[in-house]
């Protein structure tokens, strides 16, 4: 749909013009002028042939929101196929203020000292916890391999780094996909004991955790005077205080509800229903 393409267009690549003609949209990739290097997104298993195959597309209504697209080919993906990014600038509206009151306040203060912030840096930079060491390994060994097959110039060494990659990449998918099975099956196992020990809730949350929607509901807690609270038993001790307070409470009359009663009976006229009674018999 631009001037920055490369290479020609066959039938596929006329069907695609017309698909966005047809739906007002815009391919980003050749809208931009880039090395043919951040424009190619494919390349054949020769390493010789490569080609502009893959496409980011935006409607037409937002094409100048578009700022950027190019190719990173040095992603270690394990795919002859390269990574696309793109940069979109949009302005957004103003979003609503929300009440104070409800507003989370966070003690950003120990973020300071380097020894927190590090651990809190861990702490939100968790890897999947189904992936084993070994794997782990391999994608970091795999991902070296990539680096120097990016980095050499010659041809001697590149289909030897190739096939390294190839046969790395084919262990990291293999251990992956054991890791995986393992990890459900280790869940399922759990989720089938849980209910000898009377532990539900641990039911329900592996079965939202295999239907992929598990959420964390850990919110901060506060302290009387407002003190963020952080370690596990500062927390359970705060909760326990709070349930002392609001449960146990002493017995007071005022609790027992005050019924009033009417003074005079009600008279029915039991005559007069069975004089009706009869007529309708």
């Amino acid at each position: 749909m631009g001037n920055n393409g490369c290479g020609t267009c066959n039938e596929n690549g006329n069907l695609l013009i017309e698909f966005c003609g047809l739906n007002d949209l815009v391919i980003g990739g050749t809208m931009f002028q880039h090395k043919e290097i951040h424009k190619l997104t494919w390349t054949s298993p020769n390493r010789r042939d490569k080609n502009q195959i893959d496409h980011l597309m935006i409607n037409g209504r937002w094409r100048h929101s578009l700022n950027d697209v190019s190719v990173k080919s040095g992603t270690d993906c394990g795919s002859d196929h390269y990574l696309i990014i793109s940069k979109i600038k949009l302005k957004l509206k103003k979003a609503p203020k929300i009440n104070e009151l409800s507003r989370k306040t966070f003690d950003l203060q120990r973020l300071k000292d380097n020894k927190i912030g590090q651990k809190f840096k861990t702490a939100n930079r968790r890897r999947k916890q189904w992936l084993k060491d070994k794997t782990w390994e391999n994608i970091k060994e795999r991902k070296a391999i990539k680096i120097k097959l990016n980095a050499s110039k010659s041809n001697r060494l590149k289909p030897k780094l190739q096939s390294d990659y190839r046969d790395k990449d084919k262990e990291v998918k293999k251990g992956a996909k054991n890791d995986g099975r393992n990890y459900v099956e280790e869940l399922a196992n759990a989720a089938e004991e849980a209910p000898k020990r009377g532990e539900l809730s641990v039911v329900y949350k592996i079965t939202r955790q295999l239907c992929g929607k598990s959420r964390n509901n850990d919110a901060p807690v506060l302290f009387k005077e407002g003190k963020l609270l952080t370690t596990n038993k500062e927390i359970f001790d705060r909760w326990t205080e709070h349930f002392k307070t609001i449960l146990n409470r002493a017995e007071t009359n005022n609790d027992i509800p005050d019924i009033q009663t009417f003074g005079d009976t009600l008279e029915i006229d039991t005559e007069l229903y069975a004089m009706m009674r009869s007529k309708r018999q």
